[in-house]
């Protein structure tokens, strides 16, 4: 049935509820953790019959066009629009 889910522990349903929704993170631990790499995100949901954790789906990293580390989802960038520099305090 849609936006049902069956728990892979106690196989019963039970719905996906907004406010239900939680993300979660995988630890890194030994040599994984030394290598570094890409973090990863996956979409949670607790049973409500048995109390287990059901990982739902993997989440994909957020994705800005500008490259800027210290932007947050471009707002603050220096880059206008259309990806030119403008300095806002010259006048010609």
């Amino acid at each position: 049935m849609k936006g049902m889910y069956t728990c892979k522990i106690c196989d019963r349903d039970f719905p996906l509820l907004e406010e239900e929704h939680y993300t979660t993170k995988i630890r890194k631990t030994g040599l994984s953790a030394i290598a570094g790499g890409e973090e990863r995100l996956h979409d949670a949901f607790d049973c409500p019959h048995c109390g287990c954790q059901n990982i739902v789906g993997e989440r994909e990293t957020a994705y800005c066009e500008c490259f800027n580390p210290l932007c947050d989802d471009c707002e603050g960038c220096p880059e206008d629009d259309d990806g030119d520099e403008e300095d806002e305090d010259r006048t010609d």
